[in-house]
């Protein structure tokens, strides 16, 4: 993956911090006297991130189960809140879905219903989902689609989620706001984000990705439109919690909605 660096110094009286992700991605930003010296890395283009999947998606689900990822997504559905509500015939939609991890755990807690979809931009990782479901037997669709202009219409699902990928767009909030678009008036949208530490900053380094500390991916989802907005550690399983944050948040009933 290509790398583009940028450094900026500029009057400390000319910046203001804030808790929203700049649309390049912040490496570093430090005062010193009165100038602020940040240095910035530009998302990668979507079609380079595409390319990108597909060339690893044949080895990202043996990168899956060494993290023990399958786990640690079953334990943080089964310990959500608005997942234990959803009734079983609920329409459920995985953005980014990659080899279908965050899919299959939560096909498994719930039971195995009707009604799941994951959708992808990578056609490899959307083949490594379809094989991954049928070699467990879960009747889960598998669509192409990009976050940012996902293929459905408006409120369609009553759980939206991703696992993942809006820390990889230049404006995570991009995501998250039409991830709301097609998520149900009072249905929620999910999401493990990258966090801000050692691990995320490796994560970082190599996938060129935002990192969010919590009160940072609690005002992403505010300013995609979302309410009733928590966040939480991962569950200490394979490393998760070191590199992770669990986001969510409730699209306003259709009266709330602007």
């Amino acid at each position: 993956m290509g790398t583009w660096w940028s450094t900026n110094l500029m009057p400390e009286l000319m910046t203001v911090y804030d808790p929203i992700p700049p649309l390049p991605i912040r490496i570093v930003a430090r005062r010193f006297g009165g100038w602020h010296v940040s240095i910035t890395r530009a998302a990668p283009p979507v079609q380079h991130l595409k390319q990108s999947y597909d060339a690893v998606a044949p080895r990202w689900d043996r990168i899956m189960r060494r993290t023990d990822s399958r786990a640690a997504y079953r334990a943080l559905l089964a310990a959500d809140v608005g997942v234990a509500r959803l009734p079983s015939d609920a329409p459920v939609l995985d953005c980014g879905a990659g080899t279908g991890a965050l899919s299959l755990a939560l096909w498994k807690i719930r039971g195995g219903p009707q009604g799941q979809v994951a959708c992808d931009l990578s056609a490899a990782m959307r083949d490594a989902a379809r094989a991954a479901f049928r070699a467990h037997g879960a009747r889960i669709g598998v669509d192409a689609g990009d976050i940012t202009a996902l293929p459905y219409a408006d409120d369609r699902f009553a759980l939206t989620m991703a696992a993942h990928v809006c820390e990889h767009l230049p404006d995570p909030v991009d995501a998250l706001a039409e991830m709301a678009r097609v998520t149900r008036p009072g249905g929620q949208v999910l999401v493990v984000m990258t966090r801000d530490g050692l691990a995320g900053r490796l994560i970082q380094a190599r996938w060129a990705t935002h990192v969010v500390t919590p009160d940072m991916g609690r005002a992403i989802m505010r300013q995609a439109g979302l309410t009733r907005v928590t966040s939480r550690a991962a569950p200490a399983i394979g490393g998760l919690a070191r590199r992770s944050v669990v986001l969510s948040g409730y699209v306003p009933d259709a009266g709330a909605r602007v």
